[in-house]
């Protein structure tokens, strides 16, 4: 937990808190996991423990609490440090004080290369997988995994790829009008949000784009001036839903364009509602490659809070920010209860 990078998340229907050891973006092999039975305010370690040929940077629950997957980086795929090749490590955290690796998932046994972020259908039965690899989404059949079958195996099922950004970051699934969609997320290449139709999972398709004019290849040397601090520019990192059943809108750190919501209630046509930018800092923030009098960047995932009409976000160097929408723009009249 002294550097989990992107992999700290919690499953709230087993009150549990988990992280790998994301040193420096290529940490490892340390998976760690809370009990916040008691609350937030009082974490309680039940286990940290090392498993061996596991690398650590991202990683995320099976919707029931019973699986983590870990995952690797982009670093580790590109700098040929510790395991190169490792992608995704399915843990079993059935008993989280006795954490077991079940599979050791990567191109080395046939699978491709580094994976960023990912996410798990509610079902357990499909993982979502960032590949950096080959640039685009992979969806995985881990129902072998969630079945706890002896030698488990992870199948790809299907792929979509793109040129249009780099670096893929993460996903969230959703679905919209009864059709099953993936929200997906580059953080380079002037990537931005996009999102996909999975509903024919072995040719997965992208059916919009949530780019900004700065994301434009006609606007790319505009970008490219202000290119000199860190990786992630005015890239994507981080978009959440305001929920995962017909959602309204799509909030997404954009780095040095900010915090950017999209209505999404047509898919294929997303438009710009709201904006939140949080203006420069006076000090060099090492950290979040910020120079001094530099503009901030806001790279965290946001959460939608309607009863409020609010988003709330940290941005890396003004921290905690709480955003109140104005002008009605969220949430929409008939969504308000």
């Amino acid at each position: 937990m002294i550097d989990p990078w992107e992999s700290l998340k919690v499953n709230e229907q087993r009150q549990l808190l988990g992280a790998v050891n994301g040193k420096d973006g290529a940490g490892g092999p340390d998976f760690d996991f809370y009990d916040l039975s008691k609350g937030c305010a009082q974490p309680l370690l039940v286990s940290s423990t090392e498993i061996a040929g596991t690398f650590g940077h991202e990683g995320n629950w099976a919707p029931d609490g019973l699986t983590y997957y870990g995952s690797g980086s982009a670093q580790a795929a590109t700098a040929g440090t510790a395991q190169p090749n490792v992608a995704v490590n399915p843990v079993d955290v059935t008993d989280p004080a006795q954490p077991r690796l079940l599979l050791n998932w990567n191109a080395n046994n046939g699978n491709p290369g580094a994976v960023h972020g990912l996410s798990i259908r509610e079902d357990g039965n499909r993982g979502y997988f960032a590949n950096i690899s080959n640039n685009g989404l992979l969806i995985v059949d881990t129902s072998q995994i969630q079945a706890r079958k002896a030698d488990p195996q992870m199948p790809v099922v299907g792929e979509v790829t793109w040129s249009d950004g780099a670096v893929m970051q993460h996903t969230v699934p959703f679905t919209s009008k009864g059709k099953p969609y993936v929200l997906f997320t580059d953080e380079g290449g002037f990537g931005a949000a996009r999102i996909i139709d999975i509903s024919n999972e072995m040719a997965p398709t992208i059916v919009s784009k949530l780019k900004l004019e700065i994301h434009l290849p006609a606007n790319s040397s505009e970008a490219a001036r202000d290119g000199a601090y860190g990786l992630i520019q005015y890239d994507g990192h981080y978009c959440s839903v305001d929920r995962v059943v017909d959602p309204t809108v799509v909030g997404c750190g954009y780095a040095w364009s900010g915090i950017r919501v999209f209505d999404i209630r047509d898919v294929a046509a997303p438009k710009e509602i709201a904006y939140y930018n949080p203006g420069g800092t006076l000090e060099e923030h090492a950290g979040s490659q910020t120079p001094a009098g530099g503009a901030d960047k806001c790279t965290a995932q946001v959460r939608f809070i309607p009863e409020r009409g609010e988003l709330w976000t940290p941005c890396q160097n003004h921290g905690f920010l709480a955003l109140r929408f104005t002008n009605g723009a969220w949430p929409f009249p008939d969504e308000k209860k």
